[in-house]
């Protein structure tokens, strides 16, 4: 490669890697309320009253720490008379409004006339990863134009991650009127597996098909612990003799409640867990399936989860893998395909889904 050419790569690297750190150095939660007082600041707005109503998140406390930083700054400013916080939270009670959460623009007029206001302030804020993304905007109360919009970015810091250390267990709380609870629902397949005699007397591990379809409840005990329970359906399939060979057979029905003490662990937007417990069953074997001992089995055994999942609206999508061996023998088996004194189920399942906090 010509000297010249790699001198000029080599000075486009440096000049990236100088961008990128002042980039971090500058994007900070300080470097964006400056920016928008500024902004407010170089608006033809004075002598007003404003209101700074809502900042729209998942994370209520940032939230209002951001609100109350602008409300700061503004009044330090002497150009506006800013509604106190006082005001703003006798006017959310009155209309049974919880700051953070989704405010209509038509419910923010509303609430800037009742506190004589002559602008508001509205805004939203999203994270991803570590970089957060918030938008704003200052609008006439009286005639509903906008005066400021404001879109801007800043870096996650220590001080940042304070407020939302706790971030979408307490919002749930909060939401769920302090209850913590979670739905879910998920489908999904898998495999069952156990150990039989072929009809040949062969010792060997057999694998069925099953298909998996059921809901889950937890209940958040702190922000990285929860308990399961829930129920699931699972429609088991084997093989049966036939004279071209072995063809697919329902071998039965597998119900199930599961219950579970599950690890989590929330980076960002993104939902990891782990966990263990038992699950309770009952087995109805199919017709093309024989029993030795009854028409239902009752069925005892381990549960375990791995669970990866991404936040989507107010909710996870998740995608699970399940499943554990069985403490009960069960004694049934396949005529013509194999034969069985008795085993121990085991079963794996993947599964996807969605968790809702109510």
């Amino acid at each position: 490669m010509p000297k010249g050419k790699l001198r000029r790569y080599f000075a486009a690297g440096i000049m990236f890697a100088i961008t990128s750190l002042c980039f971090a150095q500058t994007k900070t939660l300080d470097y964006w309320l400056e920016n928008v007082t500024n902004d407010i600041l170089s608006t033809r707005v004075e002598n007003a009253k404003v209101a700074i109503l809502n900042i729209e998140s998942r994370y209520p406390r940032l939230s209002m720490y951001i609100m109350e930083e602008l409300m700061h700054r503004l009044v330090l400013s002497e150009r506006f008379q800013i509604v106190d916080k006082d005001e703003l939270a006798w006017v959310r009670s009155s209309l049974g409004y919880t700051p953070a959460r989704d405010l209509p623009f038509e419910a923010a007029r509303q609430m800037g006339e009742m506190l004589y206001a002559d602008y508001f302030f509205i805004g939203s804020l999203e994270h991803i990863i570590n970089i957060w993304r918030i938008r704003c905007r200052l609008i006439s109360v009286r005639t509903g134009t906008v005066v400021l919009s404001v879109t801007d970015d800043f870096l996650s810091d220590s001080r940042v991650e304070s407020f939302t250390d706790v971030e979408w267990e307490q919002y749930t709380e909060a939401a769920a009127g302090g209850r913590r609870i979670t739905l879910g629902a998920h489908g999904g397949g898998g495999i069952q597996m156990f150990p039989a005699t072929t009809s040949k007397g062969e010792e060997t591990t057999l694998a069925a098909a099953l298909a998996q379809g059921g809901l889950s409840v937890l209940y958040s005990v702190n922000k990285n612990l929860s308990l399961q329970t829930g129920f699931d359906y699972y429609a088991l399939f084997g093989l049966k003799s036939a004279d071209t060979g072995y063809s697919p057979a329902s071998m039965g029905n597998f119900f199930s409640v599961p219950v579970l003490l599950r690890v989590n662990w929330r980076p960002g937007m993104f939902l990891f867990g782990i966990g263990g417990g038992l699950r309770l069953g009952v087995i109805t074997p199919s017709d093309d399936v024989k029993t030795i001992g009854g028409t239902a089995f009752f069925d005892l055994g381990a549960e375990f989860e791995l669970l990866g999942g991404v936040k989507t609206g107010r909710g996870y999508v998740v995608l699970t893998v399940h499943g554990g061996p069985s403490f009960i023998k069960h004694e049934w088996y396949v005529p013509g395909a194999w034969d069985s004194n008795g085993f121990n189920m085991s079963l794996i399942a993947g599964s996807l889904g969605y968790q809702l906090p109510l």
